[in-house]
């Protein structure tokens, strides 16, 4: 903030320091223009010319150096509101957490039998708006299988973990393959700002006995 009032100082100061120096240009550059007219030609009206034409060039940089310190003075200005759209949305957004609670069931045989219950727990100040949230799994790397995109418009309120299940249920359950992934995407948004959209991803690994999560990007 001491920085910026600073900045703002100095933009204060400085047409001050410009104008005047763009006057005393003016005069100088006029006494040389007059002097040089006189000696050429003598007579009353070449000092009055040449301050004339001294003035002239003096109006001229002063119009130039006012465009170039208002263009500066914008977009200082238009740096300054981004830092500040920055900083209020980061402590006024939802942010959204994959939790996988210990202890539940997971599995996944094949595209006709699987689950994988989770929460999304609302780490932010304002409620979060769900655009979508899709299940993912991959095989060795291969995509296999991408899940329908849910629930979209549901409202998680700040501190609240609800409920949700990657799941087509077909049979028991059954050993999950080697070299499978789960990937959860979550995408949201804050009420106030719809065009604006977050997004969460965790990924899971199976080795045995127990699967192995990851959140590898929070947006």
């Amino acid at each position: 903030m001491a920085a910026v009032q600073l900045t703002r100082r100095s933009l204060e100061m400085k047409p001050r320091l410009w104008v005047g120096a763009a006057v005393a240009l003016g005069v100088i550059s006029g006494s040389i223009a007059g002097a040089a007219t006189y000696r050429a030609s003598p007579s009353p009206s070449a000092w009055a010319w040449g301050l004339y034409v001294g003035f002239l060039a003096a109006s001229f940089i002063a119009v130039v150096w006012y465009a170039v310190v208002t263009h500066g003075m914008a977009n200082t200005v238009a740096e300054q509101t981004r830092i500040s759209r920055q900083v209020f949305e980061s402590t006024h957004r939802p942010s959204i957490e994959i939790i996988v609670p210990p202890g539940v069931t997971a599995f996944y045989e094949n595209q006709n039998n699987y689950t994988f219950p989770f929460q999304l727990y609302n780490r932010g100040e304002v409620p979060a708006i769900l655009v979508s949230w899709q299940g993912i799994v991959r095989q060795n790397g291969i995509p296999v299988l991408q899940g329908p995109l849910n629930d979209n418009g549901y409202t998680i309120f700040p501190t609240r973990e609800p409920q949700f299940n990657f799941a087509n249920v077909h049979g028991p359950q059954a050993p999950t393959p080697a070299g499978v992934e789960i990937e959860i995407v979550v995408r949201y948004h804050a009420p106030s700002a719809p065009d604006r959209i977050y997004m969460t991803r965790m990924n899971a690994l199976p080795p045995p006995p127990h699967w192995r999560y990851r959140f590898p990007e929070i947006t």
